[in-house]
Formats: C-alpha cells, sequence, structure tokens
C-alpha cells in the first residue's frame, strides 16, 4: 500500500465520520420536535389558548388541538405555568381554567 491510498481512505473515513454525524443530528432534531419556547413565548401562547376558552365559556365541546396540547405539555416545564394539567383534552378540564387563573395569562 502506498502513502497515497492510505490518507485517501483516511479522509474518506473522516468524510463519512461527518456525513453520518449531520445526519444522526438532523433526524434527532427532527424528531424531538420544536420545544423551545421561551417563556415570554409560552405566556403569548397560553393566553392565546385560554382566551379563546374563555370565549367559549370554558365549554367541554370546545376541544383543544393537539398543537394547543403540545404547547401546553412543553410550557409546563417553566414553574409559571406547572399549574397546567398535562394534555387537557377541552376547556371544559377544570384543572384547565384553574391554571389560566393561576397564571394570570387570562
Amino acid at each position: 500500500m502506498s502513502k497515497g491510498i492510505a490518507i485517501q481512505t483516511i479522509l474518506l473515513l473522516l468524510v463519512g465520520i461527518l456525513v453520518i454525524g449531520i445526519l444522526i443530528y438532523l433526524v434527532y432534531s427532527y424528531t424531538t420536535g420544536s420545544s423551545s419556547l421561551s417563556v415570554t413565548d409560552c405566556r403569548a401562547e397560553l393566553t392565546t389558548i385560554c382566551t379563546v376558552c374563555s370565549l367559549r365559556e370554558w365549554a367541554a365541546t370546545a376541544t383543544l388541538t393537539t398543537g394547543n396540547q403540545n404547547v401546553i405539555n412543553t410550557c409546563r416545564n417553566f414553574d409559571d405555568f406547572s399549574a397546567f394539567p398535562s394534555s387537557p383534552a377541552n376547556c371544559g378540564v377544570a384543572a384547565f381554567r384553574t391554571g389560566c387563573n393561576r397564571t394570570g395569562v387570562i
């Protein structure tokens, strides 16, 4: 084996490892979703959700979308919004209304 082939093989190996690392990062970031909401973003999103439920008079028939539930679950990680229940199905869940009142988003 000559030195030229060894260097070429090492470079191809390094490029291959780099490509695999980038692919792993992209797959990981795609599958974990975007949970990078700040406290300010959470307050804005939860204010919108709570306001809609308030306008619907906290009716059990006013269902929350999966997107709304994901926002609530993500924001529950902050101490300010820990009073919200996990994945409330609709506006009529008493703990959801309590979460809106306790955190002062409405």
